[in-house]
């Protein structure tokens, strides 16, 4: 059987196995072309590659060692700044306990809650030392050091004070 005149199929090829034949055509393409729908829901089902996995292990790896890093660094340096600002308080207070030196000078150690402490002084020489009115300088300087298990760490802290004057005794003045 041919095509009939202006190029239609004849009635026979519409229906019955010629038919069938001519409707899986359409279907033949759409899964040689990788359309396949069934195929798609096994491909679908399988789940990861295996090398799918391995990469996403690495890139997790990657990120939870940054996360890591970041902390611990974070935690270290937390510790180190915890660590100068109790050695600057204790600095402060040394040098708040001497607001006057005496004229020998200062020269003095302790420890306090795991920090080692020295208080040194040395005369501070002006041009005003020459007039017996002004009262001498001297030059003080607090040194603080501490471990944080692994280094040692130190804070100095330097200013001038004056000297202590001698004061007469109140007996002394009388004539």
């Amino acid at each position: 059987m041919g095509l009939q005149a202006g190029g239609t199929p004849p009635a026979a090829w519409r229906g019955g196995a010629e038919g069938r034949a001519a409707q899986a055509v359409p279907a033949c393409r759409a899964w040689r072309a990788g359309r396949n729908p069934a195929a798609g829901a096994r491909r679908r089902q399988a789940g990861f590659s295996l090398l799918e996995v391995l990469i996403a292990f690495a890139i997790m790896a990657l990120a939870l060692g940054m996360l890591y890093q970041v902390t611990g660094s974070n935690a270290r340096t937390t510790g180190e700044l915890m660590g100068q600002e109790q050695a600057m308080s204790l600095a402060e207070s040394v040098l708040a306990a001497n607001p006057v030196i005496a004229p020998e000078g200062v020269n003095a150690q302790g420890v306090s809650q795991g920090f080692a402490w020295q208080v040194r002084t040395a005369r501070f020489t002006t041009v005003a030392d020459s007039k017996t009115q002004a009262p001498r300088l001297h030059e003080i300087e607090v040194v603080v050091r501490w471990s944080d298990g692994s280094r040692e760490h130190e804070f100095a802290l330097r200013s001038l004070r004056p000297e202590r004057l001698e004061t007469l005794p109140v007996d002394a003045e009388a004539p």
